[in-house]
């Protein structure tokens, strides 16, 4: 997953399922500006749509993913 940031800022990304689970954090904590890129290990998941969403300092971006194994 990958992400830029205009400025540093508290940034979360978490990981949820087609039923709003949540079923990952990836990353909670200060990030400086600039572009990023975190891995999701998805062991243990089954194939499906998940969605990520991140949040900046209180800004939010949701998006949809299709994990296949």
């Amino acid at each position: 997953i990958s992400f830029s940031l205009p400025e540093t800022g508290w940034v979360t990304l978490d990981v949820y399922d087609t039923m709003g689970r949540e079923v990952g954090r990836l990353i909670d904590g200060i990030k400086s500006a600039g572009s990023h890129q975190t891995r999701f290990n998805a062991l243990g998941l089954s194939n499906g749509i998940y969605f990520y969403r991140l949040n900046i300092d209180g800004k939010t971006l949701t998006h949809t993913m299709m994990l296949l194994k």
